[in-house]
C-alpha cells in the first residue's frame, strides 16, 4: 500500500511533466543532430579546449535561426502549478526547466553567437535588450574620441566595427553625433546601419537632435535595413522630430515588413494625438 502511495504521486508527476513538455515544444534548429539548447546546455571540462570550441562553433553555425527561441526564453515565465512541480520533481532528483534558467539560456546563445553584428529589425533589440546588445562598454572620452577616428578614417570592416560600439555607453557629445550623422551617408550599408542603431540606442536624444536631417535622408536608402532603423530611430525623438513625417507616410507602403511596422511606430511616437494612416498587409 505504501508503495502505491508513492508510485501514484510519481506518475502524476511524469504526466504532467510529458503534458508540459509537449505542449510548448517547438522543434528548435540543429547541429551536428542535437538540438539548440543541447548545446547550450553543453558545459565541458574547464581544460578541455576542443569540446568547448564545438560548442561555440555550434551556436554561432545555428546563427539567426535560433533567435525566435531566444526571444521566447528571454520573456519566459513560470506559471504556479509550474513552480510548484518544479519543486516536487527537484525532490525526486528530476530536471524540468525553469524560466530562469530558459532566460539563462537565451542570453548565452545570444552572447556567444555574437548576433549584434548582424543586421536585424529594432523589434529584435527591444525584446532583447537586457543583454545590452551591440555595447562594447566604452568608459573614457578618450575611447569616444577613438571610436570616432576609427568611424571616420578606418578600413570598412573597422568603421563597421566602430559604428556598431558607439551606442549605449557613449557621451553624447556634439563630436560623436556630427561623426555618426556623417557615417549615415557611409558607402557601406553595414557602417550606415550601425550609424543609424547607434543614434537609437543613444541614452539622450535631446543631444542627438542635431542627427534627425541626416535620419530624415537616410529614409530613402536603398538598404531596408538602413530604412527600417532610421524610421525607428526617429520615432525615438518623438515630436522633436515631427519634420519627418512627410518623409515616414510612404514607407507605410514600402516592400519590405520591417521598414513599415517601424514606420507606423515612428509615426505613432511623433504624434500619438493623430491616427495613423493603416500601414499596406
Amino acid at each position: 500500500m505504501r508503495r502505491r502511495t508513492v508510485i501514484i504521486p510519481l506518475l502524476l508527476i511524469f504526466a504532467t511533466a510529458i503534458g508540459l513538455s509537449l505542449r510548448n515544444y517547438h522543434p528548435e534548429p540543429e547541429y551536428q543532430n542535437h538540438p539548440l539548447s543541447y548545446w547550450l546546455d553543453y558545459n565541458p571540462r574547464e581544460e578541455d579546449h576542443i569540446a568547448d570550441e564545438l560548442r561555440y562553433k555550434a551556436i554561432q553555425t545555428i546563427g539567426t535561426n535560433a533567435l525566435p527561441f531566444y526571444t521566447a526564453w528571454a520573456s519566459a515565465k513560470d506559471s504556479a502549478p509550474k513552480k510548484e512541480l518544479i519543486r516536487l520533481l527537484a525532490l525526486f532528483n528530476i530536471h524540468l526547466r525553469s524560466a530562469e534558467g530558459y532566460q539563462e539560456m537565451a542570453e548565452t546563445g545570444w552572447h556567444t553567437a555574437n548576433l549584434s553584428r548582424e543586421m536585424l529589425s529594432p523589434i529584435v533589440w527591444e525584446t532583447l535588450s537586457r543583454f545590452d546588445v551591440g555595447v562594447c562598454g566604452l568608459i573614457t572620452k578618450e575611447d569616444e574620441q577613438d571610436c570616432c577616428r576609427r568611424l571616420l578614417n578606418g578600413a570598412p570592416e573597422v568603421r563597421e566595427g566602430a559604428a556598431r560600439e558607439m551606442p549605449e555607453y557613449f557621451f553624447n557629445a556634439p563630436d560623436s553625433i556630427n561623426t555618426l550623422t556623417l557615417a549615415l551617408k557611409d558607402g557601406s550599408p553595414r557602417v550606415r546601419y550601425f550609424a543609424a542603431r547607434s543614434l537609437v540606442l543613444a541614452k539622450n536624444y535631446t543631444n542627438s537632435q542635431p542627427a534627425i536631417p541626416a535620419l530624415i535622408q537616410s529614409l530613402q536608402d536603398t538598404n531596408e535595413f538602413v530604412r527600417m532603423t532610421a524610421a525607428f530611430a526617429l520615432g525615438k525623438f518623438g515630436k522633436a522630430a515631427a519634420s519627418a513625417k512627410t518623409a515616414l507616410l510612404p514607407l507605410l507602403k514600402d516592400s519590405n515588413t520591417d521598414v513599415r511596422a517601424c514606420a507606423k511606430l515612428a509615426l505613432q511616437q511623433i504624434d500619438s494625438d493623430k491616427i495613423v494612416i493603416q500601414a499596406k498587409k
